[in-house]
């Protein structure tokens, strides 16, 4: 699929990536939890900076900030703004290394699905 993104610094707590039930709630992101993607301008090195922030949905509401979009999507960021995804993998526990070590680079990363995106399977 095309529109696959991941979803990077989902093993540190910075930038508002805990809560009080979590002191980092990205690590609690899993296969099959669905997440929205909003828009945010945060401080950065004494500036701002834009970002696309990674909220899980619980329960049907937004909840927990569990990563960012690499920063090279925030050039698109029409194209992520408010649409939500569904977590396909998790490369944190990949069985192959080369994605464990891509996560381990972007200090915890999974692979999002856009749910615009997904097919229709056709029964016969």
């Amino acid at each position: 699929m095309g529109n696959d993104v991941d979803v990077v610094g989902c093993d540190d707590g910075s930038n508002g990536r805990s809560c009080a039930s979590h002191v980092v709630c990205g690590t609690h992101l899993k296969v099959g939890d669905v997440v929205i993607f909003r828009w945010a301008v945060i401080p950065f090195n004494d500036e701002a900076e834009e970002v696309i922030e990674v909220y899980v949905i619980r329960d049907g509401s937004q909840a927990c900030h569990v990563g960012f979009l690499p920063r090279r999507l925030v050039k698109q960021k029409e194209k992520f703004m408010n649409k939500m995804a569904i977590v396909i993998e998790d490369l944190r526990v990949s069985e192959n290394i080369q994605k464990r070590r891509r996560s381990h680079r972007n200090v915890g990363a999974v692979v999002c699905r856009m749910l615009d995106e997904i097919e229709e399977q056709f029964r016969e």
